[in-house]
């Protein structure tokens, strides 16, 4: 059975969301995804409430994952950050995310 990781994304004040989205595009979906135990990856705008809910919602942005184990996710996160390069694609999250939230999920499909 697959389960999911969810991230609820703050941008900071003042980052750019295309700069943001730019950075999503081609630097974070194709890591994600080339992870051993990610099934799939999609991140997705928040683009207001439904039903005449006035302000603004409380996240710009919402990564799902169905991986195929959450501890293998976090191994295999772990590793793609490592060295240099992690450090560096790590530092340019955090850039454009003041907070995030992650979240471990499963489906209910019934008992």
């Amino acid at each position: 059975m697959s389960s999911y990781i969810i991230f609820l994304n703050t941008l900071s004040n003042g980052a750019d969301p295309d700069a943001f989205e730019d950075f999503v595009a081609s630097e974070v979906l194709p890591l994600a995804r080339s992870l051993p135990s990610v099934i799939s990856y999609r991140v997705l705008r928040v683009n207001g409430f439904l039903e005449g809910r006035e302000g603004s919602p409380p996240v710009q942005y919402i990564d799902i994952a169905e991986v195929t184990d959450p501890s293998a996710y976090e191994a295999d996160v772990a590793a793609a950050l490592e060295g240099p390069a992690g450090a560096e694609f790590d530092e340019r999250w955090t850039g454009f995310v003041a907070e995030w939230m992650p979240l471990f999920a499963s489906e209910v499909n019934g008992r």
